[in-house]
């Protein structure tokens, strides 16, 4: 993931929020980009405003609430009760009030070491943004100005360019102007071009390409170097 990870922070307890914020402001590897009082404003905030990492009470309909949103969920909680409930969920996290330094600078030395693979990326669900696994890119189309990412999952709408994806994802090969690809998804090597595992279309391969992206699917698929 390039850049800071982004956090927000849902809690209702002002002094505890403040403080919470205080020892997060120490983490070089991270950035807070919203501090609520009101954990219910969490949803409509993820909206517009994408997180990597979000600190928020121990209920599990907090949790329910925000599915999806991001790549580490850190409860926050002052009970045993509390505790359980992070466990119980399956979350990424836990810190008990009152919030010690030690405690938070641990967390977030294992948050960043978790959250540190240039994988991870941001695109749009409809009106939704979510945090996909770039692995699972297996084309990516600049078309009517924007940047269509095809995976497994479904088609996303990533907010910046090829160039830009291009540097996140070296591994990707662009066979044609508004085309990337990634090779082990190819299943066809056709003269009229290629073709990607779960999308409609053959993609076309520009002829000044067709040597470099045959190579590069032989030596996904095989570790083979075309003659």
């Amino acid at each position: 993931m390039s850049g800071r990870l982004r956090w927000c922070i849902a809690e209702p307890n002002r002094a505890s929020l403040e403080r919470l914020d205080r020892l997060l402001g120490h983490w070089p590897a991270g950035v807070g980009v919203a501090r609520l009082a009101e954990p219910t404003d969490i949803p409509a905030l993820l909206q517009t405003t994408p997180a990597e990492i979000i600190f928020g009470p121990s209920e599990p309909g907090f949790w329910q609430s925000i599915k999806g949103h991001a790549a580490a969920r850190i409860a926050l909680g002052g009970s045993a009760e509390d505790a359980e409930q992070a466990a119980e969920q399956g979350l990424d996290g836990y810190l008990a009030r009152p919030y010690r330094m030690e405690k938070v600078a641990g967390l977030c030395a294992r948050l960043s070491e978790q959250l540190s693979s240039p994988t991870r990326l941001w695109a749009l669900d409809g009106a939704e943004w979510r945090l996909i696994d770039g692995a699972q890119i297996r084309c990516a189309e600049y078309k009517d100005r924007q940047t269509w990412l095809f995976t497994g999952q479904g088609r996303f709408k990533f907010p910046h360019g090829l160039q830009a994806l291009h540097r996140l994802r070296p591994d990707l090969i662009r066979i044609h102007r508004h085309l990337l690809i990634a090779p082990q998804w190819v299943t066809d090597l056709g003269q009229q071009g290629v073709r990607i595992e779960g999308h409609p279309s053959r993609l076309p391969v520009s002829r000044r390409q067709k040597k470099e992206v045959t190579r590069r699917v032989l030596q996904a698929d095989y570790g083979l170097m075309p003659r």
